[in-house]
């Protein structure tokens, strides 16, 4: 009778790993492939997959930020990517701030704001002052603004002296006080060079109350 029993359950374990093996066979992974589909379908599997964690999902979406065919997808890309700060994964994000698409870089440069390095840094610096394009260049100095580093506010300070777009220039002033409490009146302006001398002299007394005695470093 054991004998039996035995014969019978072992018959059953099988007919359940084989339902199982069909089962996956037929449904298959329902992760949403991220090459398939238009524009719109290729940005929600982007954003549908980034909802998971892990190297390999940052792979995948890494893959599309420097592979896909459409500057709108790799720019839903670069975004998704914010969230998969791996080392796996940067010389893709580091590809994206040289893409055709101001769009990308501008995407992959904040992104890459969230290394928080010195190699970072130093090619958001890059951006911020040779980009050809405005909105690259306003990208970076946010990236570099929230690195809240000592690099990174000595980078704003030369932008907000030397970048040759006063909109970048301001914006480069106004992120260095960001969360600070202070605030310039009237609003800064770097056509008019009595006041932005003066707002530059605030700025200054700020960064070296922030940074105490590292801050001869900063100003250079």
């Amino acid at each position: 009778m054991n004998r039996i029993s035995g014969k019978v359950i072992f018959g059953i374990v099988v007919i359940v790993i084989l339902l199982v093996l069909i089962t996956i066979q037929f449904v298959g992974d329902d992760t949403p492939d991220l090459a398939e589909g238009d524009v719109a379908q290729r940005i929600t599997a982007i954003n549908t997959i980034a909802s998971s964690e892990g190297v390999d999902t940052g792979e995948k979406i890494a893959h599309v930020g420097v592979n896909d065919s459409n500057p709108r997808v790799r720019c839903a890309a670069m975004v998704s990517l914010r969230k998969f700060a791996f080392p796996e994964i940067r010389n893709a994000i580091e590809q994206g701030t040289k893409d055709q698409s101001s769009r990308v870089r501008a995407a992959a440069a904040v992104t890459l704001g969230k290394f928080n390095d010195k190699k970072a840094v130093n090619r958001l610096d890059e951006l911020l002052q040779a980009d050809k394009d405005e909105e690259v260049r306003l990208a970076a100095a946010l990236a570099l603004a929230r690195c809240k580093s000592r690099e990174s506010a000595k980078k704003l300070v030369s932008s907000m002296k030397t970048n040759s777009s006063q909109v970048v220039q301001k914006q480069s002033m106004l992120l260095l006080l960001q969360g600070t409490g202070v605030s310039l009146r009237p609003e800064p302006d770097p056509r008019d060079k009595k006041l932005w001398a003066r707002h530059m002299k605030q700025v200054m007394r700020y960064v070296d109350t922030t940074w105490g005695d590292e801050s001869p470093e900063v100003r250079k």
